[in-house]
């Protein structure tokens, strides 16, 4: 099952460490903002460990149809079935 929702800003070498690193630090979070992250995929070792102090809300991939409507053009099966419809988007 793949997840949409949750984990996601960090895309170089090390920045899944230095989050997890932060949110394990003592500090005070009242005065922080909510942290939206966005992954695909819950894997590895990291990522794992970020459960812990993480609320995850896992989605599932809107139906084709609603695609279609909300960007106004018909979204290619072969593009659908791989998830990635960012060349829709462009």
């Amino acid at each position: 099952m793949e997840c949409n929702i949750h984990l996601g800003i960090l895309g170089e070498r090390g920045g899944l460490q230095e989050l997890l690193d932060y949110l394990k630090s003592k500090r005070v979070f009242k005065e922080d903002r909510p942290l939206i992250l966005i992954c695909n995929l819950m894997e590895g070792k990291i990522m794992q460990q970020l459960y812990k102090y993480c609320t995850v809300r896992i989605m599932g991939m809107p139906k084709k149809d609603c695609l279609s409507q909300l960007f106004r053009t018909d979204i290619p099966d072969d593009l659908y079935s791989t998830g990635d419809i960012r060349i829709v988007v462009s």
